[in-house]
């Protein structure tokens, strides 16, 4: 085999290795938006969770007074 038959099998597939590594990258930078997407959502769920445990926080506060003042009238009812 002759130098430049070996050089043009070297060149080609140099050139597929090159077409193969910049497949890879465009794959990679898909992957990247679509791992971006995913993080960027469960970033606003736990925001939303976390607004609706205040909020479930704050009626079961409501509720204990609710309970303490029905006992206070229940109490004043049975002591008259």
């Amino acid at each position: 085999m002759s130098l430049e038959s070996r050089l043009r099998k070297i060149e080609s597939k140099q050139r597929i290795q090159d077409d193969c590594f910049e497949r890879m990258v465009s794959v990679i930078d898909g992957t990247h938006e679509v791992v971006s997407l995913v993080l960027k959502e469960q970033v606003e769920t736990r925001k939303d969770i976390a607004s609706l445990n205040t909020r479930f926080d704050q009626q079961d506060r409501r509720i204990e007074k609710i309970e303490e003042l029905l006992i206070q009238i229940v109490n004043n009812l049975a002591a008259k």
